[in-house]
């Protein structure tokens, strides 16, 4: 991640004001570690956080 940068968003919903991640969160702390202040994320329009995870799940697991 050092040279190429972050290849892959990150998985987040939206939750009242807040953002909630479902995927990604070893890449943020490697972006943490590189002193990187901005994450690429991808925002996931579900109604919940357990949807959210099954979607996630699924393209794991399909992908």
């Amino acid at each position: 991640m050092a040279e190429a940068g972050q290849q892959t968003p990150i998985l987040v919903i939206q939750v009242q004001q807040r953002y909630l991640v479902i995927d990604g969160h070893q890449r943020i702390a490697a972006l943490q570690q590189l002193r990187r202040d901005t994450v690429e994320a991808l925002v996931l329009d579900t109604t919940s956080e357990a949807e959210a995870l099954l979607l996630v799940h699924s393209l794991r697991n399909n992908g």
